[in-house]
């Protein structure tokens, strides 16, 4: 899929799964602020103190829309958009430009994340390129007899078994690197729709609500003090089970209105 294929087949879903997870959390957590109004001076408030856009900022916001618009548009012209997006970037450390400096980003970036994402993805091509979970997932496929199940209770068994499978990992990337093998392999032993299980279970997987650590977002809410480890964990649980039902409902049918699956 290209960008605008992507867009197409996730854009619904999301926008469902955005209003889902507005009303799961209005319906368990009542709002500090008491009308529009009152959060409408907050957030006017917070935008004043950022200021007017320095020359560096607009630099960056130019530089990312050009990169965005090429990236969206790879399907028209051919260009790597990963390849302009790195040379617009290493563009940035040109001194006029005033955006970053060479020596403070050397020291501010976090090398070692960078290097289990690239490692991650370097594991993604091996496992899918060689088969490395194949003999994994046979052997859970003989072990719990999935075969006796009819297709319709082995996509729904799946994809909340792997939905839940995430508070084992604390990186999202790790999480779908292990698991979109092992569900792809799963899906062909059980005799089709390992493509439908493989989107839903890869359409799900930022959906990583359940646990203070399993996202970036999850602990800054956490550390915020608003939030205690119970509600958070509690919250996504609900979240993640309403969102999956959700996905096995609409999904199917519109991925394969669209000739997706």
């Amino acid at each position: 899929l290209d960008w605008l294929g992507w867009l197409r087949m996730a854009l619904p879903m999301t926008v469902a799964l955005l209003l889902l997870a507005w009303f799961v959390c209005i319906r368990m957590f009542s709002p500090d602020v008491d009308g529009t109004g009152e959060s409408i001076k907050r957030i006017r408030g917070l935008r004043e103190g950022l200021g007017p856009l320095r020359s560096g900022e607009k630099v960056v916001a130019a530089f990312f829309s050009v990169s965005l618009l090429i990236w969206i548009t790879d399907g028209l012209h051919g260009y790597n958009g990963g390849i302009v997006t790195l040379f617009l970037a290493l563009l940035l450390f040109i001194p006029r430009l005033g955006v970053m400096d060479l020596g403070g980003f050397a020291g501010d970036v976090p090398w070692g994340s960078i290097a289990v994402f690239a490692a991650s993805m370097f594991l993604a091509r091996a496992v899918g390129r060689w088969g490395a979970l194949d003999p994994v997932a046979e052997a859970l496929f003989d072990l719990m007899r999935l075969s006796h199940l009819p297709p319709s209770v082995f996509s729904v068994l799946l994809v909340f078994v792997f939905m839940f499978l995430h508070v084992v990992f604390t990186s999202t990337t790790v999480y779908a690197t292990v698991m979109m093998p092992l569900v792809i392999s799963l899906g062909q032993l059980q005799g089709g729709g390992a493509g439908f299980l493989a989107l839903a279970v890869a359409f799900l997987a930022p959906i990583a609500v359940i646990l203070p650590v399993n996202t970036i977002p999850n602990i800054v809410f956490f550390s915020s003090g608003y939030f205690s480890q119970r509600q958070i964990v509690s919250y996504g649980l609900v979240l993640s089970a309403v969102s999956s039902a959700l996905v096995l409902v609409l999904c199917h049918p519109y991925w394969s209105m669209i000739g997706l699956i």
